[in-house]
């Protein structure tokens, strides 16, 4: 599973840096898309999907025991609050609140926020795995991903 969480946060940073810029309105889905199951890897836990719960990876299961991580992940970030729900409606299905102006939010200017806040977390949880052996391979996939990605700064 290594590759595909490292994956995720390379998605993040290509999607983000393809839309910003371009206004592509597909690259900006995109971009959700990968917030979106980022942002679940860190901060969601089993009990919130038992319908998944036997396929869904969370960053609290590269942990002997699920409270470490729980414990020092910390809050969801402000930005990603904010924009929890109206990302989860806008990428699940077409749906009524859409249109109503009290729910919506310009999605399109967070998107510098929500990925620097991913990106913090990311890092926190690679410190948080200290000196286990996923660690420097969750660093070398995600390198490797951003080559693939053609992200500038990949070694």
């Amino acid at each position: 599973m290594i590759p595909h969480v490292a994956y995720e946060v390379a998605a993040v940073e290509a999607s983000a840096k393809r839309f910003v810029g371009c206004d592509d309105r597909f690259m900006l889905e995109a971009f959700l898309l990968h917030v979106r199951l980022l942002r679940e890897f860190l901060w969601g836990m089993v009990e919130d999907s038992p319908r998944y719960a036997d396929s869904s990876l969370y960053a609290e299961d590269y942990f002997p025991d699920v409270l470490i991580w729980r414990d020092r992940k910390g809050p969801l970030r402000s930005s990603l609050a904010a924009t929890k729900d109206p990302i989860d409606k806008q990428l699940a299905h077409v749906c009524r609140e859409r249109i109503d102006p009290s729910f919506t939010i310009d999605l399109e200017a967070q998107v510098s926020e929500l990925q620097t806040e991913l990106l913090a977390q990311w890092q926190h949880f690679l410190r948080c795995l200290g000196n286990d052996p996923r660690t420097e391979r969750l660093r070398a996939a995600h390198q490797e991903w951003r080559r693939k990605l053609r992200i500038e700064g990949a070694t």
